[in-house]
């Protein structure tokens, strides 16, 4: 099973997070040959985290905002909409286990949790070990608070790392 980080917005503004869920899908748009590549290793059972970056306070957040299990390789099924089926869109098929209400937010001055430029595009390979068991642990619990800080971030981290499953 691997990971991966995957966007949801189209040109970085346009959100269609709630189409996925609706329709059990995740798709990009125009993927580079690195993107394309890594959209030809995911298999069925693997992971993928929507996630979002974004500023307050003159610090980096990334927010957590769905995770979801691929099922199929391929998406155009008749329930997705007809502006995710054009020949430049790639996707796959995909259960949501996991959408956020309030997104999960890690500070990006959190060590170990490093989220830097290359994981700011369309699809990258999550390798943390650090990452990847905290997604494991947030699959299975229910979190009520989005943080904000770079204290409530920590906090929430630990709580997380603390959790036994």
């Amino acid at each position: 099973m691997q990971f991966y980080g995957v966007g949801t917005r189209f040109g970085g503004t346009d959100c269609f997070l709630d189409d996925c869920c609706k329709y059990n899908f995740w798709c990009m748009g125009n993927p580079n040959e690195k993107q394309m590549k890594l959209y030809e290793g995911i298999n069925v059972g693997d992971i993928l985290i929507a996630k979002k970056y974004r500023m307050k306070d003159g610090a980096a957040f990334v927010d957590v905002e769905a995770i979801g299990m691929v099922t199929d390789r391929e998406f155009k099924h008749k329930s997705v909409p007809a502006k995710f089926t054009s020949d430049d869109i790639y996707g796959i098929s995909v259960v949501w286990i996991k959408r956020f209400s309030d997104p999960i937010s890690f500070s990006s001055k959190l060590s170990g949790l490093d989220f830097g430029g290359g994981k700011t595009c369309s699809i990258y390979s999550e390798t943390s070990e650090k990452w990847i068991a905290m997604i494991e642990k947030m699959m299975k619990y229910d979190y009520p608070l989005a943080y904000d800080s770079d204290e409530d971030s920590d906090e929430l981290v630990d709580q997380i790392s603390s959790l036994d499953y």
